[in-house]
């Protein structure tokens, strides 16, 4: 009897001796056909079967070809399709996935990028807010102020809705919130017990909620189908974080048991779904995105997050709102060129610390240009421990104790090798001196020492950059500086926040608001506006 066209399991075909061509070959060229029909993977099966077959018959491999080819053609549209389904249809001709030999599924342009171009722009198959929380009166209650719940779009100008279980969690619009209401009715009883787990487990609470809302969202076929794809089983994590793992399968035992939350009287909650392998999915694609008012906002996407780590990336992932996530290139992109962005949070530190943070979080040896340049180690990263051992005791003194004595430490190693250390210790005197009054002359020597370095480690646009041009414009305009300087300040400060973000975003608006309300010379304010 013929196996099945769906069958993935044993196959046992007549295998006739070499050289003899009798009934049993017409058998099992029909079996192999019929194979050749079914699923990809027993498609696959169906390929090594006839070759095996036709090999051992010492056939004319004719009559192989003729079933294989089609069978292998079907199986390579089958196959495409799946990870085409990655990406929105609009940008097929634009991207594609490849493999690479060393990373996995990645991502290509396929035509010429300058700065500031949308190479993709898609929705997020789930997000999550920051889950900052405090216990006041033995009550958790919540503190997101400037990000809708389920959409993580702003609630600035918007209408804000309440929760109508009477939870602490509002929505931008009554509209956001009758769409997301079956969601979040369930969501509404299980987030501060999410919190709880989170906390026990050291586990981010934002984490668990976006695994439940994209095991939601799976429910959907189309939505599942991305979901599937995505790289990050938990076989795949046990050897590099097995810790991790068995926290996550604590968590998935624990959130799954009947007493996590109490039901409501009358009112059956549905079991709460933070399965062991979606965390591992979550943990290996989830991107940390900036949000409405630079809040971060956990994101699952089924596109960007098939974008390789460079310490120094082509592409900058701006949070558009409402889930919609864009990847907007930072740096010329030529086609055939690998699509990059940063996992880092922070791209200043040395090659060192960068590698550590990424084999603490992401599981893997950072191999990017940047990490194998030679020219780099010796210049970024050759800050003797001398200096290393006194930025710590520096930045801690100034920072925790408040000891303003030693702020002359920081301004010493920030004057000194144009490096990594230079680089921290010239951020935590812009911080700390952000908080203090009629300091401006110390901020701008601090700024002009810092432009050089953030220049030197970071890409050709960064929002980091908007910040510093535009504090470096504030302080020129308050104090009467050279307007040759201020416009070039303004100019680039702009430049960032419209490449990093859009010239429509939000943080493109903020950003000129900030320098015209900023600014005390009407002259000035012409010249630039």
């Amino acid at each position: 009897m013929p196996p099945t066209s769906n069958s993935c399991g044993p196959m046992v075909l007549p295998i006739p001796r070499k050289g003899v061509y009798d009934s049993a070959t017409t058998d099992v060229a029909q079996d192999v056909r019929a194979l050749c029909k079914a699923t990809p993977e027993v498609r696959l099966c169906a390929v090594a079967i006839g070759w095996t077959f036709f090999s051992t018959a010492r056939l004319p491999r004719a009559g192989f070809w003729s079933l294989v080819i089609p069978a292998s053609k079907r199986l390579l549209r089958t196959m495409a399709s799946g990870v085409r389904a990655l990406l929105p249809e609009a940008y097929a001709s634009s991207v594609e996935v490849f493999d690479h030999p060393a990373k996995g599924r990645c991502l290509r342009s396929l035509v010429q990028r300058q700065p500031g171009d949308v190479v993709l722009r898609e929705d997020a198959i789930a997000t999550a807010p920051d889950l900052r929380f405090e216990r006041i009166e033995g009550r958790v209650v919540h503190f997101i102020e400037h990000e809708c719940f389920h959409c993580s779009g702003s609630l600035a100008g918007a209408c804000a809705w309440p929760c109508e279980e009477g939870c602490d969690f509002t929505f931008c619009s009554p509209a956001c919130g009758a769409r997301h209401a079956e969601v979040h009715r369930a969501e509404c009883a299980y987030v501060d017990a999410l919190v709880a787990l989170g906390a026990r487990e050291c586990v981010e609470a934002s984490r668990l909620l976006l695994a439940s809302r994209v095991a939601a969202a799976s429910a959907d076929a189309e939505q599942g189908q991305r979901v599937a794809l995505l790289e990050g089983s938990c076989a795949a994590l046990k050897a590099q974080a097995g810790v991790l793992v068995a926290a996550f399968e604590r968590i998935e035992a624990a959130a799954s048991a009947p007493d996590f939350v109490q039901a409501d009287e009358g009112f059956e909650l549905e079991p709460c779904m933070v399965q062991a392998e979606m965390l591992c999915k979550v943990q290996v694609n989830c991107l940390s995105l900036p949000g409405p008012a630079f809040r971060s906002v956990s994101a699952l996407l089924s596109g960007a997050s098939l974008c390789a780590h460079s310490c120094r990336p082509n592409c900058h992932v701006a949070h558009e709102g409402a889930g919609v996530v864009a990847l907007r290139a930072v740096a010329p992109i030529a086609p055939g060129e690998e699509i990059t962005i940063s996992y880092l949070g922070d791209l200043g530190g040395s090659g060192e610390d960068r590698r550590a943070e990424l084999a603490r979080t992401r599981f893997f040896a950072c191999t990017c240009e940047r990490c194998g340049s030679a020219s780099e180690a010796e210049r970024w990263d050759s800050a003797p421990k001398e200096r290393r051992e006194v930025l710590a005791r520096a930045s801690h003194e100034v920072l925790v104790e408040r000891e303003m004595e030693l702020m002359k430490d920081l301004t010493d190693l920030l004057g000194g090798s144009p490096d990594a250390v230079a680089l921290q210790a010239g951020r935590v005197a812009w911080r700390t001196l952000r908080a203090q009054f009629h300091v401006d002359d110390e901020i701008r020597e601090i700024l002009v020492a810092l432009e050089p370095l953030f220049e030197a480690c970071l890409p050709l646009y960064h929002p980091i950059k908007a910040q510093m041009y535009l504090e470096h414009a504030r302080i020129l305009a308050t104090h009467g500086g050279d307007e040759v300087e201020f416009l070039r300040c303004c100019t680039a400060a702009q430049a960032n926040a419209d490449i990093c973000f859009g010239p429509e975003s939000v943080e493109a608006e903020t950003m000129k608001e900030a320098m015209i309300s900023g600014q005390t010379e009407q002259d000035f304010r012409a010249a630039v506006w």
